[in-house]
């Protein structure tokens, strides 16, 4: 999935000038909106996860517009706990996204 591609791609710079910050900051946004996108045009039928996976995309999306403003009045690389929100958005989807396999899963064994 893109949104994880591009919050790795954040993740892993070393070097966090504000030209790379804004590059990475459009990217998370792009990779947002496409998961928006993706997720109105293939609805969970499971509300709880779909709750879930909407929290999950909206906390993306604010954390992209954070790194965006990070890059604009931070060119040291902005606020030390960015990586950490992050990551923790990384962590939620990957849960997200096992939540939906074990409920296949079981939609699949309940049929």
């Amino acid at each position: 999935m893109a949104l994880i591609a591009a919050a790795f791609e954040t993740l892993g710079t070393e070097t966090r000038d504000a030209l790379h910050i804004q590059v990475t900051a459009e990217k998370l946004i792009s990779a947002a909106l496409q998961a928006r996108e993706w997720q109105f045009d293939h609805p969970c039928p499971v509300p709880v996860i779909a709750d879930e996976f909407t929290g999950i995309v909206n906390t993306f999306g604010a954390l992209a517009e954070e790194c965006a403003v990070l890059a604009e009045t931070a060119p040291d690389g902005g606020s030390p706990d960015f990586d950490g929100r992050l990551e923790s958005a990384v962590s939620a989807l990957y849960e997200a996204e096992r939540a939906v396999g074990h409920g296949e899963g079981f939609l699949g064994k309940s049929k």
